[in-house]
């Protein structure tokens, strides 16, 4: 949609190129506040900008194309839609209102969060009502609690010494307007940039050659019968989560948590050396996401393995059955894992991935009966390695290989005989959860 945009403006073929390059501008400043999210006076600076550019749109296209034979009444079931939202009604006061800190200071919020497992993140993903053992310590902005005062709270909170030791504490800043209570304020501009985004296509559809789309109705943009806004916001104006997040290890408050994820970029020569060393990769016919190149990966994890090398641990997106993003992820303990598990969350929801695949050595070990003590398999003594290739998508279907190998005492490998895993994997929940909530959220809810 973004492309769309700006590409008939320039190809010539829209009427209100202007209209056009002010949604670009409010997409260019939407990504500037979310850049800036931590630095309250940039993030003001260019919210402002942004809402201006906003309130211009409208003036514009009405501008641009009021000589147009038909405009005036194309244009008017528009203006009574728009007049029924309460966000663009918002908007229209809105540069006033939240131009000064205070406004912003007197809503918005730092959330503390306590992160020992899997289904934390999970929650996080959810952006929901904290559900653990530990409820979201609530800050007002102009408090700005320490860390050192945010992990006494949870002292007295009687958490077993065990979990905090792997604990990560996710301290999220939430910028909220007055007049939208339970929304963040980037969604609230995205969903009113997809309002106008309809409205301006429209123009186009109606006033041009583009082809039609008949879900562009101004009777039901804003409604739950229309598929719009919904399916003009782009991917990249879907989650604001990664940057109103830091992350800090509870026990040393370091704030270098998260291990790395660095994306692959192609390379052909090393492409090339690739191919000469394990040899081609076995094509895949017919496939319709990532669940179908699981046994791909898995006879080329295999064929690395034999050569005597280590597997590393990577994340390959896809959209269907296309790759459309690969990166290799390295990790020192659990605390880097539980904020990695929901970098993969956040980061599949602003590529619009669908899929993702994870390949990775693992550890396999016995699983103690009812009542007996729990030991990770990395610290069982009789515990064997394995290369894991795990699949998962949107549809909640998933798909699991593992690869059970040894290793002499002169590094030769012995490869058992691989079998399938049928369940799902507990680091893959965050994802699972933004995928089950929806790549986009709904239309804000106004303060009556």
């Amino acid at each position: 949609m973004h492309e769309h945009l700006i590409g008939c403006v320039a190809a010539g073929t829209c009427p209100s190129p202007t209209a056009h390059r002010r949604l670009d501008e409010v997409h260019t400043f939407w990504h500037r506040c979310l850049d800036n999210y931590q630095d309250p006076n940039l993030f003001r600076t260019d919210l402002n900008a942004g809402i201006q550019a906003l309130r211009n749109v409208t003036f514009t296209l009405q501008k641009e194309m009021r000589h147009i034979e038909g405009f005036a009444e194309w244009y008017e079931p528009w203006r009574k839609a728009m007049g029924r939202t309460p966000v663009l009604r918002w908007l229209i006061e809105a540069r006033n209102r939240i131009v000064k800190e205070g406004d912003l200071i007197a809503e918005s919020t730092i959330r503390g969060r306590l992160v020992f497992d899997y289904f934390d993140a999970e929650a996080i993903a959810l952006e929901r009502a904290y559900e653990s053992a530990l409820a979201p310590i609530e800050l007002k902005p102009e408090v700005l609690a320490t860390l050192d005062e945010i992990r006494e709270d949870i002292n007295q909170r009687g958490i077993p010494e065990a979990m905090l030791a792997d604990g990560i504490v996710v301290l999220e800043r939430r910028w909220v307007a007055e007049g939208f209570p339970t929304s963040e304020l980037l969604n609230v501009l995205a969903y009113a940039f997809s309002l106008l985004s309809s409205l301006v296509i429209d123009a186009d559809v109606q006033f041009s050659a583009t082809q039609h789309d008949p879900d562009l109705d101004p009777e039901t943009i804003g409604t739950e019968r229309s598929s719009y806004p919904a399916a003009l916001r782009p991917p990249c104006m879907t989650s604001t989560h990664y940057a109103r997040t830091a992350c800090v290890r509870y026990l040393d408050g370091d704030s270098a948590v998260g291990g790395i994820a660095s994306a692959i970029v192609f390379d052909p020569e090393r492409a090339k050396q690739a191919l000469d060393k394990y040899g081609p990769s076995v094509p895949v016919v017919g496939a319709r996401s990532a669940l179908d190149y699981v046994e791909q990966y898995a006879l080329q994890g295999k064929r690395i393995l034999a050569s005597g090398e280590d597997h590393g641990w990577f994340h390959f997106y896809y959209r269907g059955p296309r790759l459309i993003h690969a990166e290799v992820i390295a990790a020192r303990d659990k605390a880097d894992k539980y904020a990695l598990a929901q970098h993969v969350a956040d980061l599949a929801i602003r590529l619009d991935a669908d899929g993702v695949l994870q390949i990775a050595e693992v550890w396999l070990g016995i699983v103690p009966a009812a009542g007996e003590e729990y030991v990770p398999a990395s610290d069982q003594p009789d515990r064997k390695e394995a290369l894991q290739v795990y699949a998962e998508i949107a549809s909640g279907e998933t798909r699991g290989m593992l690869v059970p190998f040894s290793r002499s005492a002169f590094g030769v490998v012995s490869i058992d005989q691989r079998f399938d895993e049928n369940h799902s994997s507990n680091f893959f929940l965050p994802v699972r959860a933004a995928w089950r909530a929806g790549r986009r959220e709904g239309a804000p809810e106004a303060r009556s």
